[in-house]
């Protein structure tokens, strides 16, 4: 029972590695992705002499901090300017075919 109770510990704190490590880099991959395209976004409002895109929250991304960055993607985009979408150049900037119609 003792050597049954070890294992058993041990495969859970492997587990429980293991899940964070995913959670680590699903957070890296959603974060390197988000700064993507805000990156083009950003050249995109310059290009096209847009001055003002505005974040919902102040707080800055952690790729190490998973929910840091899921409440980062979240963040509301907004514009003032609502004749201007910048989403098919974006979406062809990032090398995406085909997308589907974003909805609002």
């Amino acid at each position: 029972e003792e050597k049954i109770a070890k294992a058993e510990s041990e495969l859970k704190l492997e587990f429980m590695r293991k899940e964070k490590d995913f959670a680590e880099a699903k957070a890296q991959i959603l974060y390197d992705t988000y700064k993507d395209i805000q990156g083009r976004v950003s050249q995109l409002a310059e290009f096209n002499g847009i001055s003002v895109v505005l974040r919902y929250a102040k707080d800055e991304m952690d790729a190490k901090k998973p929910q840091s960055v899921t409440a980062g993607i979240a963040r509301d985009l907004v514009y003032f300017n609502s004749g201007i979408d910048m989403t098919p150049q974006v979406l062809q900037m990032l090398g995406v075919t085909n997308p589907q119609s974003p909805t609002n």
